[in-house]
């Protein structure tokens, strides 16, 4: 339990830091499109706490999340990539769907024009 109060009282001056660097760069964070996330070790055993306190940047509170897109990825707790790949898989039929749609009524030689003339 001593452990989990250090772990804490890092957490909050790490915190403190930031916002005060922000102030200092004249920076200012947007809490809207700011989230959170806790990654559990995969030993259940190195767990301290599963109860984190909430992060308040302009007396605004930070979201925390279980999963969120970053740089076109999507970051789960899980650390597993299944919904990044599910979310691929439906923007490819998307796209597949819109050149069938595109080239279903076009005759065969304007579509094997068009194909010849696309990048490979």
């Amino acid at each position: 339990m001593l452990f989990a109060r250090f772990f804490f009282a890092c957490y909050v001056v790490e915190y403190t830091l930031v916002v005060e660097r922000c102030k200092v760069l004249d920076l200012e964070c947007n809490v809207r499109k700011s989230k959170c996330m806790v990654i559990n070790p995969t030993g259940n055993t190195k767990i301290l706490c599963k109860v984190f306190p909430h992060i308040m940047i302009n007396d605004q509170s930070v979201e925390f999340v279980k999963e969120f897109i970053y740089v076109g990825h999507v970051l789960s707790l899980k650390m597993r990539n299944d919904s990044d790949i599910k979310r691929e898989i439906r923007n490819m039929f998307m796209r597949t769907s819109m050149l069938i749609q595109m080239f279903k009524r076009c005759s065969v030689d304007v579509k094997t024009r068009s194909m010849r003339q696309s990048p490979t």
